[in-house]
C-alpha cells in the first residue's frame, strides 16, 4: 500500500470519532436552541465537504502519516468544542454571549443591505455607531453574514462552519513551522499542540472575531515563512492582506505582529555573491530604514484607531491603563481587582510580568468558582508543566534567530503581542484571548531542546 493509502485507512477511527461527535452536538444543541432544521440540513453537507477538501491537503502532505489522524481527532474535539461553546452560551449565560451579538448583527446587516438594498449605510459613520459600536464589529457581521449565505442564519450551523476554518487555520500554522522545524519529533509536537490543545480547539471555533482572526493569523505566519525563502510578489500581497485583516480585527493585535514581520524581514539572509557582498551592509541599512518608516506609519495608523494618539511611551501607557481598568471593571466571577494605579510608563512596566503570566496560567485551581474555571484551572495546571519541561527549546528559539528569521518573528511576535494582551485584566477575557498568543508560542515550545543529529539540520 502506498503512504497514502496507509494514512488515509488509519484515519479511518478518527472520522468515525468525528461523526459521532457531531452527531452528539447536534443532538445536545437542539435541546437548547428552538428552529434548528435549516442548519441541520445544511451544514454537516458544507462543513463536510470543506473538511473533506482540507483533509485531501493533509492527506497530499509528506508527513501524512500521523497529519491524518492528527487533523481528524482535532476535527471532532472542534466539533464538540461548538457543542461545548452552544451549552454554555445559551445555558449558563443564557444568551449574553459575544456571539449572540454577532448573529444578530449579521441578521441587521441581512434585513438592511440585502432585503431592503440600503447599501450606503455601509459608509455612514453615525449608523455604524448607533448599530454596532465601532466599524470592527461591522466587518466581523459582515463575515458571519457571508457564512449565512453558506449554511443559512442558523447560529448552530455558523458555529459548525467555524470547524474546517479553525482546523485548515491549524494545519497552515504547521506547514509555516515546518519552515524552522529541525526533525520530525518537532513537527508531531507542534501538530499535538496545535490540533489538541483544549482552550485553543475551544476559543478557535468561537463565532465572530476569534475564529477569523485565528485564521489570518495562521496566513500571516505562512505566507512570511514562503516570503522568507523565496521574495516573490504573490506571497508579499497574501502577507499583506492577512495582517490587513488581523489589524482591522484587533488593532493593537496587528501592531504586535507586524512588529515582529518588520523584525524578520529586516534581519532575513541577503543572498548576494561575489563583488555585491560589498554592498550589502549598505541595502540592509537601507532595507531596515524603509521598513522601519512604513512599519511606524502603518502601526500608528492602527493604533489610532483603538485611542493611542502617537507613538510614545506615554501614549502607549495611556492605553493600556484603560484597557486595564475597564476590563477590572468588569462584572462577573472572572472580574479581577485593579493592579495598576496610575498610567505611567513605570507603573504599567512593573504590571507587565504579572499580566503575562495571567494572560498564560490563571485560573489557577485554587481560583476556580465554577465548573469551567476548574476545567480552564486543570488545563492551565497542566500548560504550566509542559512549559517548564520545554524551556530549554525556548532558549534553542533564541539561539537560532541569528539564523532563522521565523523563529525571531515567533519570538518577537509572542513577547509582543502577549504583553498587548496582557492588560485584558478579566480570567475569562485572558483565556479567550491568549488564542492569538499560543500558537507562536508553540512554535518555541515544540523545537527540540538540543540540536537533533538528523542531517540537514540548518
Amino acid at each position: 500500500m502506498t503512504d497514502r493509502a496507509v494514512a488515509i485507512a488509519r484515519s479511518v477511527p478518527a472520522l468515525a470519532a468525528v461523526i459521532a461527535a457531531g452527531a452528539i452536538v447536534l443532538g445536545l444543541a437542539s435541546a437548547f436552541v428552538p428552529d434548528i432544521a435549516l442548519g441541520v440540513t445544511l451544514s454537516p453537507v458544507v462543513v463536510g465537504l470543506l473538511v473533506y477538501w482540507v483533509y485531501r491537503h493533509v492527506a497530499r502532505h509528506r508527513d501524512a502519516g500521523f497529519l491524518v489522524n492528527y487533523f481528524s481527532l482535532g476535527v471532532a474535539l472542534r466539533v464538540l468544542a461548538v457543542g461545548a461553546q452552544l451549552v454554555i452560551g445559551f445555558y449558563f449565560y443564557r444568551g449574553e454571549v459575544d456571539f449572540v451579538g454577532y448573529w444578530h448583527y449579521a441578521q441587521e446587516l441581512f434585513q438592511k443591505m440585502v432585503l431592503e438594498g440600503q447599501v450606503h449605510l455601509l459608509f455612514d459613520d453615525q449608523y455604524i455607531k448607533d448599530q454596532f459600536y465601532a466599524r470592527s464589529a461591522l466587518i466581523v457581521s459582515g463575515m458571519v453574514l457571508l457564512m449565512m449565505v453558506l449554511v443559512g442564519p442558523n447560529i448552530i450551523a455558523l458555529f459548525l462552519l467555524g470547524v474546517p476554518v479553525s482546523a485548515a487555520s491549524a494545519y497552515i500554522f504547521y506547514r509555516a513551522f515546518e519552515h524552522m522545524a529541525p526533525d520530525e519529533a518537532s513537527r508531531r509536537r507542534f501538530a499535538g499542540f496545535m490540533w489538541f490543545f483544549p482552550s485553543l480547539a475551544f476559543w478557535s471555533v468561537f463565532l465572530g472575531k476569534d475564529v477569523w482572526i485565528f485564521f489570518f493569523m495562521a496566513t500571516t505566519t505562512f505566507a512570511l515563512a514562503r516570503f522568507l525563502r523565496a521574495a516573490r510578489m504573490s506571497t508579499f500581497l497574501l502577507l499583506a492582506v492577512s495582517l490587513s485583516v488581523v489589524t482591522v480585527l484587533r488593532p493593537h493585535v496587528g501592531a504586535t505582529v507586524l512588529t515582529a514581520v518588520v523584525a524578520a524581514l529586516v534581519f532575513r539572509p541577503l543572498p548576494m555573491y561575489g563583488p555585491l557582498l560589498y554592498v550589502r551592509p549598505v541595502v540592509r541599512i537601507a532595507l531596515m530604514a524603509v521598513l522601519v518608516s512604513a512599519f511606524m506609519v502603518v502601526a500608528e495608523m492602527a493604533l489610532q484607531t483603538v485611542g493611542v494618539t502617537a507613538l510614545t511611551l506615554q501614549a502607549l501607557a495611556d492605553r493600556a491603563y484603560l484597557a486595564h481598568v475597564g476590563f477590572a471593571g468588569t462584572a462577573g466571577g472572572s472580574a479581577l481587582g485593579r493592579v495598576i494605579d496610575e498610567s505611567t510608563p513605570a507603573a504599567v512596566a512593573m504590571f507587565i510580568p504579572l499580566g503575562v503570566i495571567t494572560l498564560l496560567f490563571r485560573p489557577f485551581l485554587f481560583e476556580a468558582h465554577n465548573v469551567v474555571a476548574l476545567v480552564a484551572g486543570i488545563e492551565n495546571l497542566v500548560f504550566l508543566g509542559i512549559f517548564l519541561v520545554r524551556l530549554p527549546s525556548i532558549w534553542r528559539a533564541i539561539r537560532m534567530v541569528r539564523r532563522e528569521p521565523l523563529a525571531l518573528y515567533a519570538l518577537v511576535a509572542f513577547v509582543f503581542t502577549s504583553i498587548a494582551l496582557s492588560f485584558d485584566w478579566n480570567l475569562g477575557a485572558a483565556q479567550r484571548h491568549r488564542t492569538m498568543v499560543l500558537p507562536f508560542l508553540f512554535m518555541l515550545l515544540a523545537l527540540p531542546g538540543r540540536a537533533p543529529r538528523e542531517p540537514g539540520l540548518r
